[in-house]
């Protein structure tokens, strides 16, 4: 699902930028830096992002978070009502607004079903120069001008958040300053990963790409970190329909090229074969289950605890079973990021390999992922994570509960389609398929455990079983 938005990029004689910053409290990304804007409430049929709708929006928009009132010497206090109702000076409105340029539409990735299609506009003026503002108080806490070469700099030093979006439109605006219009136009129609590199902190890209994987998720993210003189890609797992991956990890190249699977489905490997193709001299790193099960005749090394150099930057390699017996994560030291593969999700929680996988192990793993104190936590399918810990909180705290849950359940005995029709009788049945899956690893862990024992399909706390 396309949701249709709007970014104003204002610009004042100085080469500045209007910058705010997200409050703490909001779920997509929390104390990040943005530009002002938001979503239409009417959507456009076959929009293309100039229509006058489309203007207005940006404008109350920017009234509402900022206070702007484009030809206005002061900020408003007030940030109800229409923008329109708030102009002291009609005719130096008429013309600012005349002014502002169109600079093409762009996507967010397709981390989650609903997909950001944005319009961007463009304004430098004078008119700026004086312009102080504030924040709304609520979805906006800060508000700042910034020349887009400092932006870049700080986010290479790891000292502000500013998403992939934005950080390009920063990386344009340094290059072709007020021909940035021109240059975003051409963005328009290109792909994920290549209209705009992924990028979440200095040199660490995440793609998300089309794969074949499971519910409800399409794509498996293609993590790429570069070193000065070798590339890391994380998880290959695109499927034929991509047709644009070739281009996009040619992008990437480097006199060393290492490859990571985090484990051994399918999706986090499909696109092996068409990475080979573009570095037939690329180097594979897993856990030697994974390696076993994946067919390549690129030079593998299996390991399960590994560290690479990239030149200037190392990134740790972890056995952190769970989802399946020979799951691994990756951990870029220079960053704190952790790439986390299906031990985590972006959506949800979990799913655990009902053949290999171990609930024992999982919750193992969460203590171990915990212990690295990550900054932040990126899952093969869906958006990053910026609270690691209280993810990681919050997985541990739902399994345990779930557990629990099942635990109680065994008084008498129960069968795992009795206990499916209780715990999960919330959940769609079109689920139930993978919630079987976790109500086994759950039995098989309280077995393991002592506290249960299973006796011709029924499940008994070891309490009820019998002792002959």
């Amino acid at each position: 699902m396309n949701i249709q938005s709007v970014t104003t990029v204002l610009q004042n004689s100085r080469g500045e930028v209007l910058i705010c910053k997200r409050s703490p409290k909001v779920s997509y990304f929390p104390n990040a830096w943005v530009f002002p804007g938001g979503k239409l409430e009417v959507p456009i049929s076959n929009w293309t992002g100039e229509e006058d709708y489309v203007v207005d929006t940006a404008l109350q928009e920017i009234f509402e978070e900022t206070g702007i009132v484009l030809g206005n010497r002061r900020t408003s206090q007030t940030r109800e009502g229409s923008w329109k109702d708030q102009v002291e000076d009609i005719e130096k409105t008429e013309t600012l607004v005349s002014r502002l340029r169109f600079a093409g539409r762009r996507q967010t990735p397709p981390f989650d079903k609903g997909i950001f299609d944005t319009s961007y506009f463009y304004l430098q003026d004078g008119y700026f120069d004086e312009i102080r503002c504030e924040g709304d108080g609520s979805e906006i806490v800060a508000i700042e001008w910034v020349r887009p070469e400092d932006a870049i700099v700080q986010f290479s030093k790891g000292e502000r958040n500013y998403p992939p979006p934005v950080l390009y439109t920063f990386r344009l605006l340094s290059e072709f300053g007020e021909s940035f219009p021109d240059e975003g136009r051409k963005h328009t129609d290109l792909p994920p990963g290549i209209q705009t590199p992924v990028e979440f902190a200095p040199d660490y890209f995440v793609i998300p790409l089309p794969a074949h994987t499971a519910h409800p998720f399409t794509s498996t993210n293609l993590g790429i970190i570069r070193g000065s003189e070798s590339v890391l890609f994380i998880d290959p797992g695109w499927n034929t329909s991509c047709g644009w991956a070739d281009e996009l990890i040619r992008k990437y190249s480097a006199k060393r090229v290492y490859v990571f699977l985090t484990h051994h489905h399918h999706d986090h490997w499909d696109g092996l074969q068409t990475l080979a193709e573009v570095y037939p001299e690329a180097e594979i790193i897993g856990h030697p289950e994974t390696l076993d099960k994946v067919k390549t005749d690129l030079q593998v090394i299996e390991t399960t605890s590994y560290v690479i150099d990239l030149g200037g930057r190392e990134v740790e390699f972890v056995s952190a079973p769970g989802h399946t017996s020979g799951h691994m994560i990756a951990l870029d030291r220079s960053t704190g990021i952790v790439y986390g593969g299906d031990h985590v999700v972006g959506r949800g929680t979990a799913l655990l390999d009902p053949r290999t996988g171990s609930m024992k192990q999982y919750l193992e793993t969460l203590d171990l992922i915990e212990k690295l104190s990550p900054r932040m936590l990126i899952p093969s399918h869906g958006r990053p994570n910026y609270r690691p810990l209280r993810m990681i909180e919050r997985y541990r705290k739902h399994r345990l509960e779930r557990e629990q849950q099942i635990f109680l359940l065994l008084n008498g005995g129960r069968t795992i389609e009795d206990i499916l029709r209780t715990v999960y009788k919330d959940v769609p049945q079109k689920l139930w398929k993978y919630a079987r899956y976790n109500i086994t690893l759950h039995l098989q862990k309280l077995i393991e455990e002592g506290k249960v024992v299973e006796e011709k399909g029924l499940y008994l706390s070891k309490a009820d079983s019998n002792p002959n």
